[in-house]
């Protein structure tokens, strides 16, 4: 694992001392050595100072297999040569899905490592994926690099039963140049042509579901074909190509998956950065997808750079938007059969009831378990028991796989602390992944109703929804730490509430009334309570004021870092819960938050504004810092 990350940085820091560096000779092979990540970091991070290049992390039950050779071509300019590939898969057997991931650079420069990141995390959510090795126009020119990935996939498919494939079930993405020849691969079943001759022949090269990320689909648009009447530099296209468009037009308009897609085509995913140029063809392909009934998603992530899924903090909502479309057209079927229970309302899995599939799931597991709940509305007030350590519970999709009930105070009527017996869902384990769900109080606005309690550390929740009015989420327990992933949480007063240390990132927090967001119970001593980064705030109509935050308990803390909030925000920001004693102990704090209530001026002044030095620390290995009688692990649970 240490040896992956060693070589990662290494990569960066060599390029980053030879940046002049076009093209070196390695192996025998030129290799243009221009784009990294760490040179797109370079590039981008003036405009973008938050931005963290992704680094390889090895999930937990995922096992790597370096360098295999999918393919050997005898005879090429530079002698016998080699293609490699990546890959990853879970480490629990069974059949699965597969990914082959393409990197990108202009079909110059580049190499599989930079996919490496990606692939690893998907693979963590039950996918054989493989980063792909190609030869670039330095070495090859086109088509050479589309004859190598159907090799790849040829390979992959020929050997599926050696690395648990299931061979039916194969997708393929790939990023800027990378995402071009992801679409015209994808595209591009059955026509001879552009085969190649690269190994397994016979074996279908066909893939069931496309994912292309800012790569071009038509090459005959003004932007592209015009490149090379404009500078005496030649595009990356023409030194793919070997030529111009004016001198070749056949090869680029060939090169185009525009051109090839119809009935047949697999269903297409498009994640997009905000630069319209990077779109073209986009439109065009989707309407003929239209016309034959052909599912796709567009997702275009906002205020992005081009290499955006290279970084943090977008990389966690691409991967996010990925898996759900993955899952989506290959299906969970496949899927469903690796996880140790399946839970399905309509009788076809292990048990009806999650309850009754929790308990049935082994004590104290050293590994994993992993539960798997298919689309339903599930009338269940819930108890994962301490005894289910490391348990994980995955909904088939967040908005159509439900946990509900409508328990609240006056209901439960068991006096002062009836609060905390009204969850839907309550945690008490340690190492708790919840994935792809809504949990939600559905009692309505009559006071203290809990969606989701949480009472044990280390407890992670990805791409979730979480629905009520007063108190949605109890963040409970002095010694938890939790985890909110590209979340959503929705209330009306203190609808995020508790004395753990919860971060939340890349959520959206939903203000149903003129209320307050959190009510922290940080207990004294602790460096970290609620931490909201890159959230979005939004609220209903008509709500006018709401406050950040008010202390449930004096030693409170909040911090808001590089989100987005809108007008509704009370410009004085925080409130001291009718106790100015709380100004001098309760820490609510800002940086470098963006929208019409971001704006300081306006705030107590018992708040604080951060600078970019003390906002450096609110880093999630900061926050999630191992205990003093831990040992630190290599794998870290909340590396995502």
């Amino acid at each position: 694992m240490m040896k992956w990350i060693s070589l990662f940085v290494l990569a960066f820091c060599l390029i980053g001392l030879v940046s002049s560096a076009q093209l070196v000779t390695i192996d025998g092979i030129p290799r243009d050595t221009s784009f990294t990540p760490y040179m797109a970091w370079i590039k981008i991070k003036k405009e973008f100072p938050q931005v963290q290049i992704v680094k390889p992390i090895l999930p937990e039950g995922v096992v790597a297999e370096k360098d295999i050779v999918y393919a050997t071509l005898p005879e090429t300019a530079y002698g016998k040569r080699e293609l490699h590939l990546d890959l990853f898969r879970p480490e629990k057997p069974g059949k699965y899905p597969a990914l082959i991931h393409i990197f990108g650079g202009g079909w110059r420069s580049g190499n599989k490592s930079m996919q490496v990141p990606m692939a690893q995390q998907i693979a963590a959510k039950g996918y054989v994926t493989a980063s792909v090795e190609y030869r670039l126009s330095p070495e090859a020119l086109y088509p050479a690099a589309v004859y190598d990935i159907k090799a790849a996939i040829r390979f992959l498919r020929a050997n599926a039963a050696k690395y648990n494939i299931d061979p039916d079930k194969i997708a393929i993405t790939g990023s800027s140049a990378g995402g071009q020849l992801a679409a015209l691969v994808g595209a591009t079943s059955g026509v001879e042509k552009l085969e190649g001759s690269g190994g397994n022949p016979g074996v279908s090269s066909a893939v069931q579901a496309i994912i292309d990320m800012d790569g071009v689909l038509d090459f005959d648009t003004p932007d592209e074909k015009d490149k090379d009447e404009e500078t005496a530099k030649r595009s990356a296209g023409a030194l793919w190509f070997g030529a111009t468009f004016r001198e070749a037009p056949e090869k680029w308009k060939e090169a185009s998956a525009i051109h090839y897609v119809g009935p047949k085509t697999p269903p297409m995913l498009f994640i997009n950065s905000a630069l319209p140029r990077f779109h073209y063809g986009r439109d065009s392909v989707i309407a003929v997808l239209d016309k034959h009934g052909i599912y796709s998603e567009v997702h275009t992530i906002e205020n992005t750079p081009h290499p955006f899924w290279l970084f943090h903090p977008w990389f966690e909502p691409t991967v996010g938007y990925m898996v759900n479309f993955l899952d989506k057209v290959l299906s969970f079927h496949s899927k469903a059969e690796n996880y140790d229970f399946t839970v399905a309302p309509d009788g076809s899995g292990n048990f009806t009831s999650i309850q009754k599939a929790i308990d049935a799931s082994k004590a104290f597991s050293d590994s994993r378990v992993r539960i798997f709940v298919k689309n339903g509305t599930y009338k269940e007030k819930l108890v994962v028991p301490s005894c289910n350590s490391h348990l994980s519970i995955i909904g088939e999709s967040a908005e159509k796989t439900i946990i509900s009930f409508d328990d609240y105070f006056d209901k439960i009527n068991r006096g002062r602390n009836s609060t905390f017996y009204t969850y839907t869902l309550k945690v008490e384990a340690n190492d708790f992944h919840l994935e792809n769900i809504t949990v939600e109080n559905t009692a309505g606005p009559v006071g203290q109703a809990v969606a989701l309690h949480v009472e044990g550390d280390r407890c992670v929740f990805i791409n979730c929804r979480f629905l009520g009015n007063q108190d949605t989420v109890y963040a409970a327990g002095r010694f938890s730490r939790q985890f909110f992933l590209n979340c959503y949480v929705e209330g009306t007063t203190d609808f995020i509430f508790g004395e753990a240390t919860a971060l939340f990132e890349s959520c959206e927090l939903h203000a149903k009334a003129n209320s307050f967001l959190t009510a922290a119970s940080t207990p004294e001593g602790k460096p970290f309570g609620f931490v909201f980064l890159k959230c979005k705030i939004t609220a209903d109509s008509g709500v006018t004021k709401v406050y950040l935050g008010r202390p449930w308990r004096s030693f409170a803390k909040v911090a808001f870092l590089n989100c987005e909030m809108g007008s509704f925000i009370a410009p004085e920001g925080w409130d001291n819960w009718a106790k100015a004693e709380n100004e001098k102990t309760a820490v609510f704090a800002e940086y470098s938050n963006s929208g019409a209530g971001a704006n300081r001026s306006k705030r107590v002044s018992w708040s604080h504004g951060l600078s970019a030095e003390k906002a450096s620390i609110f880093s999630r290995e900061n926050i999630f810092a191992p205990m003093g009688w831990e040992i630190p692990q290599e794998n870290k649970w909340y590396e995502i």
